[in-house]
């Protein structure tokens, strides 16, 4: 590419966002720039979402969808680099060195989605998984996601108390699905 036509790429970037209407712009622009709106009062659970680069909550909901009220990342925007954060929730001793703890409303739905990445030789492979569930008031919970042969997987955990201290214990998930339809674009 000519120096010339890379000066006018910036133009032609705008140009074809427009042309693609200005809705589908708003929501990749909402979809990636979103903080999760965490409940800071009521009835509380607190999850633990192991990796904090490119997870996204979707709150009272068990559709991973932009639209869903209060959707987002849970550490913030995410433009590039892994966050931390830890809200003093109790350690099986097998934490990574990059995760999110969040509050969230106990006995409601909540659906996270996970992009998660792998190189496989020369290749870089790329996965979504999304799964749902319904945290208790006052519990801990954690969630994972994984390769599982060629396909990602997640896993839900319930953070209980045991002999030797800390463990996991796998609670039941679904699918997180959506509607046929979405909102109107104007909604």
């Amino acid at each position: 590419m000519k120096k010339s036509q890379l000066k006018s790429l910036p133009l032609l970037l705008v140009a074809a966002a427009a042309g693609t209407g200005c809705t589908m712009m708003g929501n990749f622009v909402k979809s990636e720039l979103s903080a999760y709106a965490e409940p800071t009062t009521g009835e509380l659970a607190h999850v633990r979402l192991v990796g904090s680069r490119n997870v996204k909550v979707y709150p009272a909901s068990t559709c991973p969808s932009v639209y869903v009220p209060g959707s987002g990342y849970p550490a913030g925007p995410q433009m590039g680099g892994q966050r931390k954060r830890d809200l003093g929730m109790p350690k099986t001793g097998h934490e990574p060195k990059h995760f999110v703890e969040i509050a969230a409303r106990g006995d409601e739905p909540i659906t996270t989605a996970f992009q998660i990445g792998r190189y496989k030789g020369q290749w870089q492979q790329s996965c979504y998984v999304a799964n749902t569930f319904v945290p208790q008031t006052g519990r801990n919970y954690e969630v994972t996601a994984t390769w599982m042969g060629d396909r990602c997987v997640a896993a839900v955990y319930e953070i209980v108390k045991g002999a030797a201290g800390y463990q996991r214990s796998r609670v039941p998930t679904a699918t997180a699905t959506c509607p046929q339809t979405e909102p109107a674009a104007d909604a």
